[in-house]
């Protein structure tokens, strides 16, 4: 019999354990944000006690967790070191870039223009956008 689980919010590959979070990327000028959905690989222990918890729908008491981005994000090369902050009420994660000379730890600061999110639209597969932008 294998451990191996697959959910919306949980994965376990052998000896791989994954969490899925949201990473918060700032627009510049506009008080919103781009949210993407992240999958981020973290220790045993970690992962168990999201896994444990989750149920509750009472995380935020656990301390902050450290992991690496597991997903591939368009412009921006990996490997990516992250904090993430567990949240109540059933809510994924929050994380943030770990490393000040991480692009994403800028990003995540200092907010994106709309050119740029149309690029990473683009790079995610989301032909023809900057066309239809002018």
């Amino acid at each position: 019999a294998t451990d191996d689980i697959l959910t919306h919010d949980f994965c376990r590959i052998q000896d791989r354990h994954f969490v899925r979070t949201v990473m918060l990327l700032p627009f510049h000028d506009i008080e919103s944000c781009l949210i993407l959905g992240i999958w981020v690989h973290l220790d045993k222990p970690s992962f168990d006690q999201f896994y444990e918890t989750y149920p509750s729908g009472e995380q935020r008491a656990m301390d902050m967790q450290f992991g690496w981005i597991a997903n591939i994000i368009p412009g921006y090369q990996g490997p990516h070191a992250c904090c993430i902050q567990p949240r109540d009420g059933f809510k994924r994660p929050i994380i943030h870039a770990a490393l000040e000379e991480d692009a994403l730890y800028g990003l995540q600061l200092d907010g994106m223009s709309f050119e740029m999110l149309i690029t990473m639209l683009e790079e995610y597969g989301h032909t023809g956008l900057s066309d239809q932008t002018g």
